[in-house]
């Protein structure tokens, strides 16, 4: 048991990290042949998919772990869970294509970013076939593991040897939508490993509350996310989204690696819960929790010491204004973390999804506000400081209410060690630098 856990954590590594490895070396690339000013622009856009494309999820990447992987040995009950989610997907992505399509024909005058928007917008479509959760609750991370680099290996090659100039930004796009493209054809053809569909007695309407409660969730924790993006494209040149998008990107890359490393536990605790063990799955949420910040904490120091190294070294000198904001944004690590520990697995096993909608509303409102009040003033390093006092407030409301319902200890010896120690490596690196 302890060996497929470990190779399942592996794989869940490999799987992530790779698409972090692939986030960190394409944004690399791109910032020396677009420079700051055409990766703001970029993002601009890459923002304004990623809202459709979350429509189009409608939340049930996470819902659906949670009533999947409680009956992944129960064939007959996944095949008509795996249909109806399948279904419901299928229909949000056609009517979110149509809306997108729709609306950017509006928004750009301009023939280039229209062109971009256009070939951005291919991953709206090709969400009807994301079929991720599914896999990731009968916890076949080595599928993902091996798809992932197939797929990002070859998009990297296209980029490396189509991707010259600021000229070729229509080619960046439409090879960066190929990868969520060919991911879901390949999840499409090899679902069938798992499930087969079953069309009769769907229903449908079970999942509907559950669903939109989730997607408003993710929405609104989607909304704050980007909203520091999206405002600062509004009311600063496109350069200065340029710093904040690859400071923010390699920041939230720790974390995907962080995140990489622990989601391997969220299958295995619904299953568990779901068994009624609770003593078991309270032990199995400690070591969760544990585990987690321990890699957290390290990886927030690392970050903020080496802040300068990584901007200038992965985007080069002209990213340099970023390397504050890099900084400013590496408490993310500790925050988020443990965010989704206790929001995104812990709440949504006890069917509290009500909780992480009113957590995302929250942000979004602290994120809005201070959006407002700091951006005109400090710019990227502005919307740096919004998002991390709006992700805290966020943590901050989901752990209450999470040690509410699941009542385990925050304090354990492991965490003060790695405490103690991250303070005393964060005070050496002050000094030696």
């Amino acid at each position: 048991m302890t060996v497929s856990f470990a190779k399942k954590s592996v794989f869940s590594l490999v799987n992530r990290g790779y698409n972090v490895l692939f986030q960190v070396v394409t944004a690399a690339y791109i910032s020396r042949i677009f420079f700051a000013e055409g990766v703001g622009e970029i993002m601009f856009v890459i923002n304004i998919v990623t809202y459709f494309v979350l429509a189009a999820s409608l939340g049930i990447p996470n819902y659906a772990v949670k009533v999947l992987a409680p009956v992944r040995d129960e064939q007959i009950t996944l095949n008509k869970r795996f249909t109806e989610l399948a279904v419901l997907i299928f229909i949000s992505s056609v009517v979110a294509s149509l809306f997108y399509y729709s609306t950017v024909s509006l928004i750009f005058n301009d023939i280039t970013e229209l062109k971009m928007a256009y070939a951005l917008g291919l991953m709206v479509i090709a969400n009807m076939f994301n079929y991720d959760w599914l896999f990731e609750s009968v916890e076949d991370f080595k599928y993902l593991a091996c798809r992932s680099i197939l797929v990002r290996s070859l998009a990297l090659l296209f980029i490396f040897t189509l991707v010259h100039s600021p000229e070729d930004v229509f080619e960046y796009c439409l090879i960066y939508s190929s990868c969520t493209i060919l991911s879901n054809l390949l999840n499409f053809v090899s679902h069938r490993k798992y499930v087969h569909f079953i069309f009769g007695h769907l229903e449908i309407s079970q999942h509907l509350k559950p669903v939109f409660i989730l997607f408003a969730a993710a929405f609104a924790t989607e909304m704050y996310t980007l909203l520091d993006s999206t405002m600062l494209g509004i009311m600063c040149p496109p350069e200065y989204l340029g710093y904040y998008s690859n400071a923010s990107k390699a920041a939230r890359a720790f974390f995907y690696a962080i995140f990489a490393a622990i989601s391997v536990f969220n299958p295995s605790l619904n299953y568990i819960y779901k068994t009624g063990n609770i003593s078991v799955y309270k032990k199995m949420l400690k070591r969760f929790y544990e585990t987690a910040l321990c890699i957290a904490f390290p990886s927030m120091i690392i970050l903020n010491l080496g802040a300068p190294l990584i901007m200038t070294l992965l985007f080069g000198e002209a990213f340099s204004p970023g390397i504050l904001t890099l900084r400013l944004m590496s408490p993310l690590l500790i925050i988020l973390t443990m965010a989704y520990v206790f929001g995104h697995v812990c709440l949504i096993i006890y069917g509290k999804e009500k909780v992480i909608l009113y957590a995302a509303m929250i942000g979004a409102f602290v994120n809005f506000c201070l959006n407002q009040l700091l951006i005109p003033s400090y710019a990227h390093n502005g919307a740096a400081i919004a998002s991390i006092v709006s992700e805290f407030a966020v943590a901050v409301f989901l752990v209450i209410n999470s040690l509410l319902v699941c009542r385990i200890s925050l304090l354990s010896k492991k965490i003060f060690v790695m405490f103690m120690l991250s303070v005393i490596l964060c005070v050496c690196g002050w000094i030696i630098i």
